[in-house]
């Protein structure tokens, strides 16, 4: 980067949904260490303010949410699936 140091970090909203709550703010607390500020290309947040880090916690925190609803609701389908004795993939068995 011939020397210049980054002043901001821009990504789209699909960047963020793979990222859990936990290790965006570790990635967030690096970029403040180093004097560097996050901002959505397609969101109007940025961390330069106190608002814009409330609102990108806010949809981290309801993306996180969304991902382990869709783990637990897997989970008990696959549960209620294995009560009522239905094969839960691979080869049938034979016998």
């Amino acid at each position: 980067m011939n020397g210049l140091k980054p002043e901001f970090r821009c990504a789209d909203h699909e960047g963020l949904d793979t990222q859990s709550l936990a290790d965006f703010a570790k990635m967030v607390d690096v970029f403040d260490g180093a004097g560097v500020s996050f901002a959505s290309v397609t969101q109007a947040f940025n961390t330069t303010s106190s608002m814009g880090r409330l609102t990108l916690n806010v949809l981290l925190s309801f993306g996180q949410f969304e991902r382990e609803v869709t783990a637990e609701r897997i989970r008990d389908k696959v549960a209620a699936s294995k009560r009522k004795g239905m094969w839960m993939g691979g080869a049938v068995p034979f016998g």
